[in-house]
């Protein structure tokens, strides 16, 4: 299942519990991104705050028995 890169779209930033739960209902047990997390700079600080979202997306997926 993929995501739009919009902010303002069906994204995990924007709507992780409405897109885990389409995950869930469709019994994926995989969810991903198709791009790199980059929205916020191409800096150590930049993918240090992408890696911690990528953290909470994972660990939010691991509570309905999928993996990120």
């Amino acid at each position: 299942m993929h995501a739009s890169a919009d902010p303002t779209a069906y994204t995990f930033a924007t709507n992780l519990t409405k897109v885990l739960g389409h995950a869930e209902a469709l019994g994926l047990p995989y969810i991903g991104t198709p791009s790199v997390p980059d929205r916020y700079g191409n800096t150590i600080d930049a993918w240090k705050r992408a890696a911690a979202e990528f953290n909470a997306y994972g660990a939010a997926a691991k509570t309905r028995g999928m993996r990120f």
